[in-house]
C-alpha cells in the first residue's frame, strides 16, 4: 500500500493508494498478481531495465522513488519515447473468448518540479497472429513533483492472446523527457459464473477517447510485437 501526502491550499490530505483499481466491479474476480514483470524498475541487467523494452533510464531522487529505490525517467534526450513489455495471456483464452475478462492498469506518475512533461498507460491488444485488434490508454498527465496513481479499467477483447503495456512519455519542456513513471500494473478480472444482475458494462472514471494524442503512439500501437523471452 503507497501513501502519499499532497499539499492542497493551506491542507495537507493523505491518499491512501493501491495497486489495482477495482472498486466498483463485485462481479469479476481480480488476480492477485501483477502481470507486469519488473513494475517497478528495480531490476537491472547489463545496464538496461530487465523486462521493458525502454528508451528510458532509471532514476531515484528528485523526487524519491514512489516505492523502492528506482523508477523509470521516460528518456534522457528523446522528445518522445515509449516503454513497453509484451504479456501472454494464453491462459485466460476460454474467459477471454466468452468476453468475460476486464484489465486494470496503469502506474504512478510524476514529474520534474513544475515542468510539463506528460505521459499515459498504454494498452495494445493482439490475437494469436500476433495482429492488433485494439487499444486503449489512460489520459495524459503531468504531475508537480508528487506521485499520483493514474488508472483505467477496460474489457479485454475477444480472441486477445497478448497484452503489450506501454508508457508513453512526451517532453514539453527542458532537454530530458520528465515523464516519470513508478509500480506499474496491470490486472485482469475475471467474471464470476451465474451472475443474474451483469455489471459487466465499464463505469471507468476515466473517460479516454481517440483524440490528437494517440498521434503521439502511432509508431508503437502499429507496430509488429516481438515474443522472445527477456
Amino acid at each position: 500500500m503507497k501513501s502519499i501526502y499532497i499539499l492542497i491550499g493551506s491542507f495537507i490530505s493523505l491518499i491512501i493508494l493501491t495497486g489495482c483499481s477495482t472498486k466498483g466491479y463485485s462481479n469479476y474476480t481480480w488476480d492477485k498478481e501483477n502481470m507486469l514483470k519488473n513494475p517497478g524498475f528495480e531490476i537491472i541487467k547489463n545496464n538496461k531495465i530487465a523486462y521493458w523494452e525502454s528508451e528510458g533510464v532509471v532514476r531515484s531522487t528528485d523526487p524519491r522513488a514512489n516505492s523502492g529505490k528506482y523508477y523509470l525517467m521516460s528518456s534522457t534526450n528523446k522528445e518522445k519515447a515509449i516503454t513497453s513489455q509484451v504479456i501472454d495471456v494464453n491462459a485466460y483464452q476460454e474467459n477471454i473468448d466468452k468476453g468475460n475478462v476486464i484489465a486494470s492498469f496503469g502506474g504512478f506518475q510524476s514529474g520534474w518540479k513544475k515542468q510539463k512533461d506528460y505521459g499515459y498507460s498504454v494498452l495494445v491488444f493482439y490475437d494469436d497472429k500476433p495482429s492488433k485488434i485494439s487499444h486503449a490508454s489512460t489520459q495524459p498527465f503531468y504531475s508537480n513533483h508528487w506521485w499520483t496513481k493514474r488508472a483505467n479499467v477496460v474489457a479485454v477483447p475477444e480472441e486477445t492472446r497478448f497484452i503489450k503495456y506501454g508508457f508513453m512519455g512526451i517532453r514539453k519542456e527542458g532537454t530530458n523527457n520528465d515523464a516519470y513513471l513508478d509500480d506499474a500494473f496491470l490486472y485482469l478480472g475475471q467474471k464470476k459464473v451465474n451472475i443474474k444482475n451483469d455489471e459487466a458494462t465499464l463505469k471507468s472514471k476515466e473517460k479516454v477517447k481517440e483524440e490528437s494524442y494517440f498521434d503521439e503512439a502511432l509508431d508503437f500501437l502499429s507496430e509488429k510485437i516481438s515474443l522472445k523471452n527477456k
